[in-house]
């Protein structure tokens, strides 16, 4: 059975897939960016994860981090949703199966940092959730799935937001078993 980190700066797109994750006894721990622990530890705490499993992470010691929890958890992969830092390669080699990005757009064509925002002022026909294996190139490795959404008229960022994150819930349990 898969045991999963999961790195997160956003609470509407994760939460979701970390109950998912829970639920199926694949969830190791949760990393959040120390400068938005407040927030997040908060909304992962309502939703009924411990602080135990919560772990707040900064620029200058995340890498580290991951490497110990990693060993510590005996994880075999991390997954992604938003979190907001590179990567360096020896950290994406440290679990067996590598980290997954689930990256809030489709790319190619939308890569980079907020995807929903281009995609919507762009005025899209679809946004999604392209799950792809993480290298040192932002957004750029090989992609193991993508999950196409409409973008409904009018629909606003935060809505097209939240529905991402329900998607990546029924997403994220397949790339574990996969």
């Amino acid at each position: 059975m898969m045991n999963i980190i999961l790195a997160t700066g956003a609470d509407y797109m994760s939460i979701p897939a970390a109950q998912k994750l829970k639920n199926a006894g694949m969830l190791a721990c949760i990393v959040i960016p120390g400068k938005h622990k407040q927030r997040l530890m908060q909304a992962f705490l309502q939703a009924g994860f411990t602080e135990d499993i919560i772990y707040p992470v900064y620029k200058d010691d995340f890498a580290q981090v991951f490497i110990d929890l990693t060993e510590q958890y005996n994880a075999n992969s991390v997954f992604v949703i938003t979190f907001p830092w590179q990567i360096p390669s020896d950290v994406l080699a440290a679990p067996e199966f590598g980290f997954i990005n689930f990256h809030p757009g489709l790319i190619p064509l939308y890569k980079g940092a907020d995807p929903i925002f281009w995609q919507i002022r762009n005025r899209e026909q679809y946004g999604g959730i392209t799950v792809h294996r993480m290298t040192e190139e932002l957004d750029a490795g090989p992609v193991i799935f993508e999950h196409k959404i409409p973008i409904i008229t009018g629909e606003t960022y935060g809505i097209h937001h939240v529905r991402l994150g329900i998607a990546a819930a029924d997403i994220v349990l397949k790339v574990a078993e996969a």
